[in-house]
């Protein structure tokens, strides 16, 4: 994966942000570390930046969070609170993203309750929004049924986005 600065840095992202300059472009900053590099860009610097809006994420399966960012559901907590909160100091929008919500390649099901406490820490955090992603497209239209459904009270629907398969739509 390209560092912030690369990807910020690539001519095809000046040809686009020069065709629209009102464009605002959502940036991914998994740690403190992109998004330092992130703030203290050119493009974050120009008016307007480049971007309004940051995304972070998290597991809702403990060994897809061990796998694919080598700690625990509540270390990676830790880990992305501050920046959360180093993003919306800086004025900056923060989108979360929850990923494995309907199913796990380690764990199988992943229970909804999990789903709702990640998704709950994402919002209490500042999340403005949380995305919900079927990231290994297990999801059916009755299973997205029922996480929104046992979503709605605690999250929101106007605070959820989701994404997956969506071939048997």
């Amino acid at each position: 994966m390209a560092s912030t600065p690369e990807l910020l840095a690539h001519p095809s992202l000046s040809a686009l942000r020069h065709s629209s300059p009102s464009l605002s472009l959502p940036v991914l900053v998994p740690t403190q570390k992109f998004l330092t590099q992130l703030l203290d860009h050119p493009a974050m610097l120009a008016a307007p930046p480049l971007s309004d809006t940051v995304s972070v994420f998290l597991s809702s399966s403990e060994a897809f969070s061990h796998a694919n960012l080598g700690c625990s559901i509540a270390d990676s907590v830790a880990r992305v609170r501050p920046v959360v909160e180093d993003a919306l100091r800086a004025g900056l929008r923060v989108r979360g993203y929850v990923s494995v919500v309907l199913g796990c390649p380690f764990e199988g099901r992943v229970p909804f309750g999990q789903v709702e406490r990640v998704a709950r820490e994402l919002i209490g955090m500042g999340c403005y929004e949380v995305s919900l992603g079927d990231t290994i497209g297990v999801g059916t239209p009755d299973g997205w049924e029922a996480l929104v459904e046992r979503l709605r009270g605690t999250v929101g629907v106007e605070r959820m986005a989701v994404s997956g398969r969506i071939d048997w739509m």
